[in-house]
């Protein structure tokens, strides 16, 4: 259960991140803003297939678990 817990706890994470970019760079001139936006991005991803990776081992041990 903590898997899945944390799992969408990541998933949740990710899109705040994703609309936070979206929010802070609505004008991007300077290459710093480019560079953020980008890390954003980036992590906002990461962390998104890190929580879908978390809900799909949580399935497979509860499967596991059930045919046992």
């Amino acid at each position: 259960m903590k898997k899945l817990i944390l799992g969408i706890s990541l998933i949740i994470l990710s899109i705040v991140l994703y609309i936070s970019k979206n929010y802070f760079s609505k004008q991007e001139t300077t290459n710093f803003d480019k560079f953020s936006s980008g890390i954003l991005i980036g992590l906002s991803i990461g962390i998104f297939l890190v929580g879908i990776v978390m809900i799909i081992c949580y399935i497979f041990e509860k499967n596991k678990k059930d045919k046992q």
